[in-house]
């Protein structure tokens, strides 16, 4: 599978699991989100990649921060960075 791909299959499984976690179906979560249940739909399907204010709304609705982690590319040994922690409420 291509990266890019995979990147968005990882997104689109992060998006259902918060839904879950939230005991919602689609209609209800998108409510919820404040955006409509196609667009949900188009996300957990991986057909489309979120922008960071819509995937902020998504966690803050779920109840959960975002953690952004810096990683180094494959066979390079960088510094460690430290995870950048923002409250969802500070993205919306």
């Amino acid at each position: 599978m291509q990266t890019k791909l995979k990147s968005e299959f990882q997104c689109a499984k992060q998006v259902i699991a918060l839904r879950k976690a939230s005991r919602l179906n689609q209609w209800d979560f998108a409510k919820l989100v404040g955006i409509k249940q196609p667009q949900l739909a188009w996300i957990e399907s991986g057909k489309q990649v979120p922008k960071i204010e819509t995937l902020a709304k998504l966690v803050r609705s779920a109840g959960y921060d975002v953690e952004i982690c810096f990683v180094a590319p494959k066979g390079k040994r960088w510094h460690k960075v430290e995870p950048l922690r923002i409250s969802a409420k500070e993205l919306v």
